[in-house]
C-alpha cells in the first residue's frame, strides 16, 4: 500500500510528459516483462497440480474470459488514472480512488454473490467514505473549481478498479499470482499497442520522452515496486482474502499518497485530511475484523470441473 501511495506521485510526474496511451503501454510492457521470469518459476503445490490435471475446457475458458475482462478494466483504469493526473493533484487523486474503491468493490461483490453485509461492515464502509469525503470535499467547494471535472475522473477510476478487483478474483482459479499478473498486463500492453499502431502508425516510437532517463526511472518504479510487487500482492489478496476484504486495505493508501505528495511535490496537507485519514484506518480495522465478507476464496471439489466459492457459510457455483 505504501508503494501504491508513491505511485500517485510518480504517475503525476509522468502524466505531463506524454499522453495516457503511451504512459500506460510502457507501464504494462515493463510489468509484463518483469513478471515472466516469476511466472515461469512459480511453484505450484502438489494439490494444485492435481487440480490442473482434472480441469476441463469449460474451466479454462472461464478463467481466460475473466482474465480478458480484467485486462479491459485495467487498461481503462490506467487511461483514466493518467488522464486525471494531468491536471489533478496526486494526493487528492489517491484519496478519492482508494476511499471509494472499497465501497464499490464490497457492494458489487455482495450483489453478485447475494451476500447481505453485516451491520459493522456497512458502518466500516460508511466511515471510509466519510474519511475520503472529509479529505476532498472542502477543497472541491472552497478550493480550485477549475479542477472539479477531474474529480469525476478519479471517481471513475475507483469504479474501474473495483470491477478489476472482482474480475481478478474470478480469473485466478487455476493460475498463480505472477502467472495471472503476466497474462493481464500482457493482454493490456497488446491492446494498447494495437490501438496506438492503428491510430498513429509507428510514429509513437519516435516520441522524445522515450529517450528521457527520468521517464524510465519513474516507469520502472511503477512497473516494479508499485506494479509487479504491490499489484501482484493485491491480486493474491483478492484470491486468498476475498475481494471485499482485499479492497479494504487500500484505505491505507490515502495517507501515504498525501504524505509523499507533500514531501516530494510540495502539495499542502489540510487539517481535514488528517481526520479523514484516521477514519479510513478505522474503516480498515472494522471491515477486516468482522465476520463474513463476499468474494472470500475459491476451492475445487472432488468432482472434476466443479468449482465453488466459499466464505464461511457462503458457497455459490461458478458457471
Amino acid at each position: 500500500m505504501l508503494f501504491w501511495g508513491g505511485s500517485w506521485v510518480s504517475a503525476k510526474v509522468l502524466s505531463v510528459q506524454a499522453d495516457p496511451l503511451l504512459l500506460s503501454f510502457c507501464r504494462f510492457l515493463l510489468v509484463f516483462l518483469f513478471a515472466i521470469p516469476f511466472s515461469q518459476k512459480e511453484k505450484r503445490s502438489k494439490k494444485k497440480s492435481l487440480q490442473l490435471k482434472t480441469m476441463d475446457i469449460r474451466n479454462i475458458q472461464h478463467s481466460w474470459r475473466w482474465t480478458i475482462l480484467a485486462s479491459v478494466f485495467l487498461t481503462a483504469y490506467n487511461l483514466v488514472f493518467f488522464g486525471g493526473l494531468q491536471f489533478g493533484f496526486s494526493g487528492k487523486a489517491g484519496v478519492i480512488v482508494t476511499s471509494l474503491n472499497p465501497l464499490f468493490a464490497f457492494m458489487l461483490a455482495s450483489l453478485i454473490e447475494k451476500n447481505r453485509p453485516e451491520r459493522l461492515q456497512i458502518i466500516g464502509l460508511l466511515l471510509g467514505l466519510c474519511g475520503g469525503a472529509m479529505q476532498t470535499l472542502p477543497e472541491i467547494f472552497w478550493g480550485d473549481h477549475t479542477a472539479d471535472i477531474y474529480t469525476l475522473f478519479f471517481v471513475g477510476a475507483a469504479i474501474l478498479w473495483s470491477l478489476l478487483t472482482i474480475s481478478s478474483r474470478k480469473a485466478q482459479i487455476y493460475s498463480g499470482v505472477f502467472t495471472y499478473t503476466s497474462r493481464v498486463y500482457g493482454l493490456s500492453a497488446l491492446m494498447l499497442f494495437l490501438i496506438m499502431t492503428i491510430s498513429q502508425g509507428l510514429a509513437w516510437l519516435k516520441s522524445p520522452v522515450l529517450q528521457d532517463q527520468y521517464f524510465w526511472l519513474n516507469q520502472l518504479y511503477l512497473a516494479g515496486p508499485a506494479g509487479l510487487f504491490a499489484t501482484g500482492m493485491y491480486f493474491w489478496a483478492t484470491h486468498q482474502k476475498g475481494s471485499g476484504k482485499a479492497a479494504s486495505f487500500t484505505f491505507i493508501v490515502p495517507i501515504s499518497a498525501l504524505l509523499l505528495g507533500f514531501l516530494l511535490l510540495g502539495e499542502k496537507i489540510q487539517p481535514w485530511t488528517i481526520a479523514g485519514g484516521g477514519l479510513s484506518l478505522a474503516a480498515v480495522a472494522i471491515i477486516q475484523y468482522t465476520g463474513r465478507t463476499p468474494g472470500r476464496s475459491f476451492r475445487q471439489s472432488g468432482k472434476a470441473g466443479k468449482t465453488t466459492v466459499n466464505d464461511n457459510n457462503l458457497a455459490v457455483d461458478i458457471p
